[in-house]
């Protein structure tokens, strides 16, 4: 078992409500599905949906700051514990990939517990 201090852990649970909330107010879908995995040194948490899909554009404005600012701020926020976002349009919904780096190696924000 992993155990997050209190920052990364915020994060992480931060991340997830903000890519639930984005499934609920844009996808038009009617089911999301949250994966976990540790896989090595990282935790990887895999959201999936059976909506509309986030479009390229979208995607390119948010992440250059243009528009919304709930995914820039998502990457901004997983990249300071060292992690990334990847989105990804299915064809048939949106994958919604974030990768956190977990124990040695980690940031000196984000590490095993004392």
């Amino acid at each position: 078992m992993v155990e997050l201090d209190d920052t990364p852990g915020v994060i992480i649970f931060r991340a997830v409500q903000e890519l639930l909330v984005n499934v609920v107010k844009h996808a038009g879908a009617s089911v999301a599905h949250i994966t976990l995995s540790n896989r090595g040194n990282e935790l990887v948490i895999i959201m999936e949906d059976d909506g509309r899909g986030i479009s390229t554009e979208a995607d390119r404005m948010k992440r250059n700051g243009k528009g919304g600012f709930g995914l820039f701020n998502l990457r901004e926020r997983i990249g300071s514990i060292g992690g990334s976002l990847h989105l990804r349009n299915t064809g048939s919904g949106t994958e919604a990939k974030l990768c956190i780096p977990l124990g040695t190696g980690a940031s000196p924000e984000y590490g095993e517990s004392s």
